[in-house]
């Protein structure tokens, strides 16, 4: 088992260079964009590798917003993807992105708050009068509660730099955007620099992390856009997913709103968080302050069913990107 585990890392510069090795390993380039901060004196980085046909018309982005120690699972999820060679599932009209980038004093992105959407009511779209004001007052409480968790549970890493500020800036991110995914960049190589192909493309955007949650359970707890219409792709593409009752848990954009920063493109992008808590009683009764999990926890145990779990759940992103692109070929 520890072998399987060699991919996870509890710092950024670690984190970096399993990454790296791994892109060495299977002979991919590198595309690196340096942070405005530093751990230990070594500047961080965001590296981005990306995978499969180069006029791929369905992408997916495996690329975190979270800050601090919680951001390193997906480091460790990006390795382990090419680590066990999962790039042998991608099609030939699928294309991966995996975003490597750890912060360990703050935010990967400058935080993005989606727009406000539709009442949802047990995951769909209803008018608000549909639901009883119990029902409203319940998962306002369960919303506000867990946003007290995730303000209050303490980050060593983000206690130790004494730093909350992104590491790199939205231009960064943009620039990312440019790079691999808008219409020009992916047909490049492709036949045609230049074609408007916005409107026939996909993009699935999943932001892992950890979060205040049942240890090692996957937990959808955010999305965008905030539609019935996503929110069944996603309970089709992710059978294996829990839902919350409501995805208002966590306001910000998945991935850094890296699928807002691409227009003119069809997009589904989700927080999936994995559960710390050993006990999930602790969320009923104990304040989060003196009976708090780590955010990214060192159990052996853990740390291999989590990687279990995301392995099953980045097949089931490729699968749904596989089933865009028929989509897409038949339109």
């Amino acid at each position: 088992m520890d072998e399987d585990l060699d991919f996870f890392s509890d710092g950024p510069i670690s984190a970096r260079d399993i990454f790296l090795s791994q892109c060495l390993r299977s002979g991919l380039p590198v595309t690196a964009y340096p942070a405005n901060q530093q751990e230990g004196g070594i500047p961080l980085s965001c590296d981005v590798v990306r995978l499969g046909a180069p006029s791929a018309s369905s992408i997916v982005a495996f690329c975190t917003g979270a800050g601090g120690s919680a951001g390193l699972l997906n480091a460790a999820l990006c390795s382990s993807f090419l680590g066990e060679r999962m790039q042998r599932l991608i099609g030939r009209d699928v294309a991966v992105l995996l975003i490597h980038a750890v912060n360990p004093g703050g935010p990967v992105w400058p935080p993005r708050t989606r727009q406000a959407g539709p009442t949802m009511i047990d995951g769909d779209e209803a008018a608000a009068g549909q639901a009883s004001w119990t029902d409203q007052l319940l998962k306002a409480a369960d919303t506000r509660y867990s946003a007290y968790l995730r303000d209050t549970m303490e980050d060593p890493f983000v206690a130790s730099t004494g730093s909350n500020g992104a590491a790199w800036s939205l231009s960064v991110l943009s620039q990312i955007a440019d790079d691999f995914l808008r219409s020009e960049a992916m047909v490049e190589s492709g036949g045609g620099r230049g074609q408007d192909r916005g409107r026939d493309r996909h993009l699935l955007c999943v932001d892992f992390r950890t979060g205040p949650g049942p240890s090692g359970v996957p937990v959808l707890a955010g999305l965008n856009p905030v539609t019935g219409h996503t929110r069944q792709r996603i309970r089709r593409w992710f059978p294996t997913l829990l839902e919350e009752e409501t995805t208002a848990h966590i306001e910000t954009l998945p991935s850094g709103g890296l699928a807002e920063l691409v227009p003119d493109i069809d997009h589904t992008s989700l927080i999936i968080e994995f559960g710390t808590f050993s006990d999930p009683g602790l969320l009923d009764a104990v304040d989060a302050r003196h009976a708090r999990a780590s955010t990214y926890p060192q159990d052996k145990a853990w740390r291999s069913t989590v990687k279990d779990a995301a392995r099953t759940l980045m097949q089931d992103a490729i699968k749904g990107a596989e089933e865009m692109a028929q989509m897409l070929r038949s339109h």
